[in-house]
């Protein structure tokens, strides 16, 4: 009897026991953390994933919400397909574990090219209050912009206008984005703003305004508000600072002409487009299109060639009008039906209208027509072929071109300039920096094409090629 009541107490004290070592045996569960770099970007996008997670983790279980996972502490993944995952660490220890969730936390986008910044402002300098109009100039087509004028004040416009209130010289800065990316450009000391007064404004005439090659110009500043200084621009590459200068155009062609002036209170610019109006010896004078516009003429061997872009435009279409029926002219940055507000745009007073294939072929005045594919190949060939002909057609200087405008002469007098193109889905490019002019020509009975010649700003090659015809491409007239 008493050896079993010796035995259950020895029971119970062990049990005793057993339970405090238990309750002193001390120990937490983790707490999962962690964080990705990068979280988002172009795929495939590799992300190192750090554990941050605490109370002494022994192993790991992520799931990178793609199917994929790993047991390493740090790991790496690579995404290789577009979309947004959520990602999951559970982490473990003697004692337990715990997981931790970040919902959508990689965003991995498709793969393509972020956007360069790049932006321009007019003016950029003058009295308070100053109203800049400021034009985004980026490119790989971003889709969201951040502009900070460097007075507090922002903008998510594409195209903002902003009145500086006070004088002060500012930095300009502007981030765009889109789903590749993003970029910033900043211009220090880009605006400057005076105070309060009166800046100059521009005026002046040219004597005369026309004649043949080489043609020279008395021009007479005739601003008001006191100028101090003069920036001109003779829209042949060549400029001046004198007040009232004297200038040689040697060279056929239609030339803008700006003045600049400034005081202490600002500055005031004046351009006048298509101003100057310079035909070669061979020259034979103007014609007139379906809509009145008046245009130089040049002959170049057997030919007779209008020398500046058809600017014929006797409406707008807009290309998702639905019509059928209606050949589509265009304007470089204006689609519409107001024809005033068109011909009111820079690019169609400096470049022309582009036409598909269909209204080109309609638009020349009477007795003129849009050159074959064959007279094309005369031209060219008569100014020393594929690789030379280029620099002899194309006007010279920057003005029109962009840098460097290689191996530009213009000794024929064509004068010709980059009016770009517009794509089918609506889209302008390459003004400035590429010509393109239809021919008469199909391709082939089969696919929809014909011929067009093409010019660039680097090199003096006029290539031939053949593409859509619901492209939008410049128009010169050949003379019957």
């Amino acid at each position: 009897m008493k050896r079993n009541l010796l035995f259950f107490v020895f029971t119970i004290l062990l049990s005793a026991l057993l339970i405090t070592c238990k309750k002193d045996d001390s120990g937490s569960i983790p707490v999962a953390d962690f964080t990705g770099t990068p979280t988002a970007g172009t795929s495939p996008l590799q992300v190192s994933f750090t554990d941050l997670s605490t109370n002494n983790s022994t192993s790991w279980q992520w799931n990178f919400g793609d199917g994929n996972s790993s047991t390493l502490k740090n790991p790496e993944h690579t995404y290789q397909n577009a979309g947004t995952y959520t990602v999951k660490l559970t982490a473990i220890n003697s004692h337990g574990s715990n997981t931790h969730t970040r919902i959508n936390y990689i965003t991995v986008n498709a793969s393509g090219s972020a956007p360069v910044a790049d932006f321009a402002g007019l003016p950029i300098s003058g009295s308070a209050p100053l109203n800049v109009n400021f034009t985004d100039q980026s490119i790989n087509n971003p889709t969201g912009w951040q502009w900070n004028f460097g007075d507090g004040n922002s903008s998510t416009m594409q195209n903002p206008a902003h009145t500086y209130q006070n004088s002060g010289t500012y930095a300009v800065q502007l981030t765009v984005t889109n789903a590749n990316g993003n970029d910033t450009e900043t211009k220090s000391d880009y605006i400057k703003v005076d105070a309060p007064g009166n800046a100059p404004v521009a005026a002046f005439t040219g004597t005369p305004i026309s004649g043949s090659a080489p043609l020279t110009v008395n021009f007479t500043d005739q601003s008001t508000d006191n100028p101090t200084d003069w920036q001109w621009d003779f829209g042949d590459g060549d400029t001046s600072t004198i007040q009232n200068p004297n200038h040689t155009y040697s060279q056929a062609g239609t030339y803008a002409v700006e003045l600049t002036v400034t005081n202490n209170f600002g500055s005031g610019t004046k351009q006048k487009t298509n101003y100057i109006n310079v035909t070669s010896s061979g020259g034979t004078g103007t014609v007139t299109d379906l809509d009145g516009n008046v245009y130089q003429t040049v002959i170049i061997g057997n030919q007779e060639w209008m020398a500046e872009n058809l600017k014929y435009l006797p409406f707008v279409s807009a290309p998702d009008s639905g019509s059928t029926t209606v050949p589509y002219y265009y304007v470089y940055g204006y689609d519409g039906t107001l024809v005033a507000e068109a011909k009111a745009t820079a690019n169609y007073i400096n470049y022309g209208v582009l036409y598909n294939w269909t209204a080109a072929t309609n638009s020349c005045p009477a007795g003129w027509h849009l050159p074959t594919d064959a007279e094309w190949t005369e031209l060219t060939d008569y100014l020393g072929g594929y690789f030379t002909s280029g620099g002899k057609l194309k006007e010279t200087g920057t003005a029109f071109w962009f840098f460097p405008n290689t191996g530009a002469t213009n000794e024929s007098g064509f004068s010709s300039r980059p009016g770009g193109s517009r794509d089918w889905y609506g889209s302008f490019s390459s003004t400035g920096g590429y010509g393109f002019w239809w021919s008469a020509s199909e391709y082939n009975s089969i696919r929809d094409y014909a011929w067009y010649r093409q010019m660039l700003f680097d090199n003096s090659v006029v290539n031939s090629y053949s593409y859509y015809k619901d492209l939008g491409f410049s128009v010169r007239c050949v003379k019957d």
